[in-house]
């Protein structure tokens, strides 16, 4: 690629930042470390997402719907806020030479998890035609033990990257409807255009992180002034909608972003360098675990001994879609649940092969074709030609030798091999990667599990062994039991459905049926 303009580079936050994480619950229960693990994973995602550092392949936009700014040097500082408090800032730059413009962004965010702070750094680099569309790219995610990189690049309406993950590399390749351009863009281009109450902008987002296509539709709500640095201006409000989940930004007649208000009261706001850097005195901000966990009206007495469970849902609608199995189904608001059990009928692992070869891929966090995965799943397998003997055998060494331990990073299945150490997610992307390098089929679901009188954030494992089946070997548990309410199936970038539900989910108890 060729030289950027650089960002200047930002400090880490002191201290903690401006936040003073309210306690949860004690770190040392068992639904503690749970919690921490799905959230610490989710945190980037989070980071992403308000952050808005996505692209966007619109093909409904000519070059001169772009408003005339776009091509002018730009710079902006922002500040991260919840609950009144600082939890990081993001910063924009952008210049033009030739036919090129060169666009940085940086965003940092420190969100409370259980009296600790996790923290995602997350910069994007890239280059971009005068009229919008996308050259190149490089975005890198960091957290306290992960390091994630995406170098790529477009040529007309295909994009080819390189993503690197726990030392391993993977080049995937992607093929448009239309040249992709940037997300900081788009509001460029809705800045280039005669807005009103009502008007609708439909879109498809290109994430470069996981390189996926995502429909997003922006309404204008209305015009109102908002105070920015102590002033009064005139902005246009806008609600965008993304994989099921609302973020309202205000923008001027530049298309400028003004505030951005996301998930879990996270918001942006524009400010001056010095306010978006400066350490700040501790804030009161909520713990993540305490807002995100579900507490039912009634406590679920001996859940392993419990055959069927049926659950009001209240708060926001569940995806059929993603719900709906033999062991779960929801109608309305009502969830039943039903224990899984082991098949009846055993099957070999070529019988399970067949027609599953989707949840036998590598992929760039399952690194299940790298040499030394297949060598452990080699020695684990130990010969084993049967489907259900085999996802025995794989959970009882991840159960028994991962060490069960908090930790903040992108979960993949190469770094928990050589580590041996770690929480849901650790535990659970070990299982799926090692299980396809075994070509046994299996998958990641995510959602909430009943623990110590709550439900909580979770991650676990499903495997084909004749029908899918859930296990947990974070928790010592095969099969899973029923307290386990899958939401999502997949990657990270198909768990960040989620977190449209974090905060708002009610559940109350309506019927148990035991053993």
């Amino acid at each position: 690629m060729s030289p950027r303009p650089g960002l200047e580079s930002a400090p880490r936050l002191g201290n903690n930042g401006g936040v003073t994480p309210r306690p949860a619950h004690d770190s040392r229960l068992p639904g503690g470390w749970v919690a921490i693990a799905v959230l610490a994973a989710w945190a980037v995602s989070i980071t992403w997402y308000v952050m808005e550092r996505r692209a966007s392949s619109t093909g409904t936009w000519d070059a001169a719907d772009i408003s005339e700014g776009f091509v002018k040097p730009r710079e902006n500082w922002f500040r991260a806020e919840k609950d009144g408090g600082k939890i990081g800032f993001s910063h924009e730059a952008r210049e033009t030479r030739g036919d090129t413009v060169y666009l940085n962004q940086e965003s940092v965010m420190r969100l409370p998890v259980m009296g600790r702070t996790l923290e995602t750094r997350i910069d994007l680099r890239s280059e971009l035609t005068t009229k919008g569309e996308l050259k190149t790219f490089k975005v890198s995610i960091v957290t306290d033990l992960t390091r994630f990189e995406a170098v790529g690049k477009a040529e007309g309406n295909v994009v080819e990257t390189v993503i690197t993950i726990g030392g391993a590399s993977r080049k995937e390749i992607i093929r448009l409807d239309r040249p992709p351009v940037l997300d900081v863009n788009l509001m460029d281009r809705i800045g280039g255009q005669k807005l009103a109450p009502g008007k609708t902008f439909n879109l498809e987002i290109f994430d470069p992180q996981s390189m996926t296509q995502h429909p997003v539709k922006v309404l204008v709500e209305a015009r109102e002034n908002i105070v920015i640095m102590g002033k009064q201006v005139s902005a246009w409000r806008l609600k965008q909608e993304l994989m099921g989940m609302s973020l309202r930004m205000w923008i001027n007649e530049k298309g400028e972003p003004l505030i951005s208000e996301g998930p879990l009261g996270i918001r942006t706001v524009l400010t001056t360098k010095e306010d978006a850097l400066a350490e700040e005195a501790e804030a009161d901000i909520q713990d993540l675990i305490a807002q995100t966990e579900v507490v039912p009206d009634k406590e679920i007495e001996d859940i392993a001994g419990v055959r069927k469970l049926v659950l009001s849902v209240e708060g926001e609608n569940l995806d059929a879609g993603k719900v709906n199995d033999r062991r779960q189904t929801v109608e309305g608001k009502r969830l039943t649940l039903i224990a899984d059990t082991l098949s009846a009928s055993p099957v070999s692992l070529a019988q399970a092969r067949a027609g599953n070869e989707a949840f036998l891929a590598p992929t760039a966090t399952l690194q299940s074709d790298h040499p030394d995965v297949v060598k452990k799943a080699k020695e684990i397998l130990g010969g084993e030609t049967q489907a259900l003997p085999a996802a025995r055998k794989l959970y009882d060494y991840v159960y028994k030798d991962v060490a069960k331990r908090n930790v903040i990073g992108i979960p993949n299945t190469l770094e928990v091999l050589r580590n041996m150490t770690g929480d849901c997610n650790e535990h659970t992307a070990l299982y799926v990667g090692l299980a396809r390098a075994m070509g046994l089929p299996a998958r990641i679901n995510a959602g909430l599990t009943y623990l110590n009188g709550r439900f909580a954030y979770h991650a676990w494992p499903e495997v084909f062994v004749g029908q899918w089946m859930a296990v947990d070997p974070t928790l010592g548990q095969f099969p899973a039991d029923v307290g386990h309410i899958r939401l999502a199936t997949g990657d990270l970038n198909e768990q960040v459905e989620i977190i449209r539900l974090m905060g708002k989910l009610r559940i109350k108890v309506e019927a148990v049926e035991r053993k």
